[in-house]
C-alpha cells in the first residue's frame, strides 16, 4: 500500500470467473486499484486491461508477483496452478486471494498456508458464499441461539445434467483435482461448517459415483460428517440431476423447536411447515428486526408482526 492509501491488486488469470466477478468487483471498490493482469492469452489479457485501465500486462505470474506496483495478488487460474501461483506471490511478499478450490490436495494446501504463516502474509480462499445476506443472517441466528441448538445440518447442490460443462481442464482429474465434490461440494460444506462455528470434524463416511466418459471424475457424491460439537452434517452434490431446475440448500434441524429451518440458496418459497428464504429477498424485504421477528413468530407458531413492508 502506497501513501495514497490504495491497495494495488494484480489478477492472475483473465478467464470467465475473473471477467464476470473479480474485475467488476474490484472496479467498484473504493480504495482499490487494479494495476496488473496476467494470462497466457495475451490478446485476452490486453483486452481486459484496456477495459479496466490496467497498466501492466504479462503472461508470467512470477513477473506479476514481482511488480512493485502490486500489493496483493488475486489468483483466478485452473486448480492445478493455484499452489504454484500462490507460492510465487507469497515468496514475493504479496497478500493472496485464491479462488476455490484452494488446492487439489491437503499437501498443496499445507505448503500454501505454511508459506503465508512464515512470511506473516494474508492468504484467503474465495469462499464468497460466507458473505451472502442469507448466510450471514443464519450464522448470526445460530451463534446467538435464537433458533435453538442445531443437532443436524444438511447441505447440497444438485445441478441439472444438462447444465454442467466447463473448460477442458475441469474434465481432467490431474488438473481439477476431482469432480463434483471439488467443484460444488466444498462450497456447500464450507458454508455448513462456517454457520456451525467451524467445529472439528471427527469422522467422515462418503461415497462417490463416476460420470461416464469423464476422466476418473465423480459426478455425484454424498457424505456424512460427525462433528466434535455433537452434531452432524450430510452433504449431497451432483452434476446429473434429472429435474427442471438445479437446487442448492442448507438445512438445519433444531432440538427446540423440532422443525426444520431451511435456507434455499438458489430460490425459495413457503412449503408446508418449512420456512425458506430466497437469498435475494432477505436483505431487500427484511430489516434486521423484521428478520428476527419472522424467525421468532415461526418458532412460536404465530403470525409475524413486521414493522417494514
Amino acid at each position: 500500500m502506497k501513501e495514497d492509501g490504495l491497495v494495488r491488486v494484480g489478477i492472475v488469470g483473465a478467464g470467465a470467473i475473473a471477467q464476470v466477478s473479480h474485475f467488476p468487483a474490484y472496479h467498484r471498490l473504493p480504495g482499490v486499484k487494479l494495476t496488473a493482469v496476467c494470462d497466457v492469452d495475451m490478446g485476452k489479457a490486453h483486452r481486459v486491461a484496456s477495459r479496466y485501465n490496467v497498466p501492466h500486462v504479462t503472461e508470467s505470474f512470477e513477473e506479476l508477483a514481482g511488480l512493485e506496483d502490486v500489493d496483493a495478488v488475486d489468483i483466478c487460474l485452473p486448480n492445478h496452478l493455484h499452489a504454484p501461483a500462490t507460492l510465487a506471490a507469497l515468496a514475493a511478499g504479496k497478500d493472496v486471494l485464491c479462488e476455490r478450490p484452494f488446492s487439489r490436495s491437503s499437501e498443496e494446501a499445507a505448503a500454501m498456508v505454511n508459506a503465508a504463516k512464515e512470511r506473516k502474509l494474508v492468504l484467503m480462499s474465495g469462499f464468497n458464499n460466507r458473505y451472502r445476506e442469507d448466510a450471514l443472517l443464519l450464522k448470526r441466528f445460530v451463534a446467538e441461539g435464537e433458533i435453538g441448538r442445531i443437532f443436524y445440518a444438511k447441505a447440497g447442490w444438485l445441478m441439472q445434467a444438462s447444465t454442467w460443462s466447463g473448460a477442458g481442464w475441469r474434465k481432467k482429474k490431474k488438473y481439477a483435482g476431482g469432480g463434483v465434490l471439488m467443484d460444488l461440494g466444498i462450497q456447500m460444506l464450507d458454508m455448513a461448517l462456517w454457520v456451525l462455528g467451524m467445529p472439528k470434524v471427527l469422522t467422515v463416511s462418503a461415497t462417490a459415483n463416476p460420470r461416464p466418459t469423464r476422466d476418473d471424475m465423480e459426478s455425484t457424491a454424498s457424505a456424512f460428517l460427525r462433528l466434535a460439537s455433537d452434531n452432524v452434517i450430510t452433504l449431497e452434490v451432483s452434476w446429473g440431476l434429472l429435474m427442471e431446475r438445479e437446487l442448492k440448500f442448507l438445512k438445519k434441524e433444531l432440538e427446540k423447536p423440532a422443525r426444520p429451518f431451511i435456507i434455499i440458496l438458489g430460490g425459495g418459497s413457503i412449503i408446508k411447515k418449512r420456512m425458506l428464504f430466497e437469498h435475494a429477498a432477505v436483505g431487500r424485504l427484511f430489516a434486521s428486526e423484521d428478520a428476527r421477528e419472522g424467525v421468532t413468530a415461526f418458532t412460536e407458531k404465530r403470525k409475524p408482526n413486521y414493522k417494514g413492508k
